[in-house]
């Protein structure tokens, strides 16, 4: 599942920290328990494949200026 949440209010204050929090106790609220792992990026792609960074159950956010040392 791909969320853009650039409009989402305040949201860029704390990276989207919060926002992912959220929607992974949404996830296991809404599942009965079941875990999932977020990505929070700049772009698709990244969130992508930032979601598999910290399986299971991770929260991986990544700003453009940790690009180069973290996926490069």
């Amino acid at each position: 599942l791909y969320a853009d949440l650039t409009e989402l209010a305040r949201v860029h204050d704390d990276g989207g920290r919060a926002a992912g929090l959220a929607i992974k106790a949404a996830v296991r609220e809404a599942t009965g328990g079941l875990t999932c792992s977020v990505g929070i990026t700049p772009n698709k792609l990244l969130s992508k494949l930032c979601s598999e960074f910290d399986k299971p159950d991770g929260l991986t956010l990544l700003g453009l200026d940790e690009i180069p040392a973290r996926i490069w």
